[in-house]
């Protein structure tokens, strides 16, 4: 593996409870890359977050204000298109979704990726999910997500 993708849009809670799965990650592939893609008001908590290589920040706050306080609408949706083009950059050799939100599936299912793990969207718009991490979310009751098959 090369590249790994590591998706944290919802909860600072999750990017702290994911350290162990960064160790490991970087232990099984020490050459991967590994990116963080993160909300902005995750940043302050990053310097104290070890193995991960880079990170990509999204502020939701900004792309709430366009939305609501701005006469172009439109902007807040070119606010997120920039972030996805940023992350669009790489195909990933494995992507793990650590929320579960829709804005997240919806961002998992534009990107590249050999393998993907969490909640991700279908072409239909539902969301599904894929892989080991996927059965997390099940067990905890997440509920109206429909299981796929391992890739």
């Amino acid at each position: 593996m090369k590249e790994i993708l590591l998706l944290c849009l919802t909860r600072f809670g999750d990017l702290i409870q994911a350290t162990p799965l960064l160790r490991g990650l970087k232990e099984a592939h020490p050459d991967a890359r590994i990116t963080l893609a993160v909300l902005e008001n995750f940043t302050g908590i990053l310097p104290l977050i070890c193995g991960y290589d880079r990170t990509f920040v999204f502020d939701k706050s900004e792309a709430a204000r366009r939305i609501s306080c701005t006469e172009d609408p439109l902007s807040a949706y070119r606010h997120m298109e920039e972030f996805i083009s940023s992350l669009e950059q790489e195909h990933y050799d494995l992507i793990v979704n650590l929320t579960t939100e829709r804005t997240s599936a919806y961002i998992i299912s534009a990107l590249k990726g050999s393998r993907v793990s969490g909640i991700t969207a279908v072409e239909s718009g539902q969301r599904v999910i894929k892989g080991l991490w996927g059965d997390l979310h099940l067990q905890c009751g997440t509920g109206r997500l429909q299981k796929v098959q391992p890739d």
